[in-house]
């Protein structure tokens, strides 16, 4: 059996460099791992981060260091829009693949609805509109 490789966004994103010049208040891993939970989740601007963080918040604290409480959307605007977008892809492809590996190309559904083929055995289209 093939060893799988492993898929922790914090030890993927580890290498990003943290942008700011003084000692931050939210560690930057904590800030990566709420921001992409949050986006695989539906986020799609940094106050519903900000808010998803906040409604996970117990969950979160069990493996990252809360001990300033979350961000707020502003610090997650300015820390997350510091980072240089091409490290940040090199980290999220390496993690994402990771992820394929590990699953061996499976499709994990995230809504907790089931993954279809393009047509379902009746032979009818599966897309919008049917």
């Amino acid at each position: 059996m093939a060893e799988m490789s492993v898929a922790s966004i914090q030890e993927h994103f580890g290498e990003l460099t943290d942008p700011r010049r003084r000692e931050p208040t939210y560690p930057l891993m904590d800030m990566v791992v709420m921001t992409v939970c949050a986006v695989i989740c539906g986020a799609d601007d940094f106050v519903a981060i900000a808010k998803f963080a906040r409604s996970k918040q117990e969950w979160f604290g069990k493996f990252l260091d809360l001990s300033h409480g979350i961000p707020s959307h502003d610090r997650f605007n300015a820390v997350i829009g510091m980072l240089k977008p091409a490290e940040f892809e090199k980290c999220l492809l390496s993690w994402i693949t990771s992820l394929h590996e590990n699953t061996d190309g499976q499709v994990i559904a995230n809504d907790g609805k089931q993954v279809h083929t393009p047509t379902d055995e009746g032979g009818r289209s599966c897309g919008r509109g049917s």
